[in-house]
């Protein structure tokens, strides 16, 4: 399992989106910055970090990215509606798509103290599982 977030971070030369990658179990942590947010920076960044990683998680959790959650249709008793394209891309790779509420920013006031803490307890080092899924 891994988690998957856009956090901003306004530098002197302008605004950056890093593209953060964690897995649940070793904490071992992928990130690559873009100047956008969009979904085949999104894609893009996905194989990356699986190649970076050696494999593909199966389950990804996501915290209602635009480029993954078209809609959210809970508060009138509906779901949330995921991008079909990216959902292609998801089979594509064979990962399950999670949503998730990052109750971490909430207690924190933003993604990005949040991608920073993260940052701060994910072990260095390289590498990754070998085989198709980590």
């Amino acid at each position: 399992q891994g988690q998957v977030d856009f956090a901003e971070f306004r530098l002197p030369w302008g605004k950056r989106y890093a593209l953060v990658v964690v897995l649940a179990h070793s904490r071992l942590l992928w990130l690559q910055f873009y100047a956008r947010q969009t979904m085949l920076v999104l894609m893009r960044g996905l194989e990356d970090a699986f190649a970076y990683f050696g494999g593909v998680p199966a389950e990804l959790l996501f915290d209602q990215l635009k480029a993954v959650i078209v809609d959210d249709e809970r508060e009138i008793g509906g779901r949330l509606l995921e991008n079909p394209e990216f959902m292609r891309f998801a089979a594509h790779w064979d990962f399950l798509l999670r949503p998730l509420v990052l109750a971490l920013a909430h207690r924190l006031g933003s993604k990005k103290e949040a991608t920073l803490l993260l940052l701060s307890r994910a072990p260095l080092g390289t590498g990754g599982a070998s085989g198709s899924k980590v």
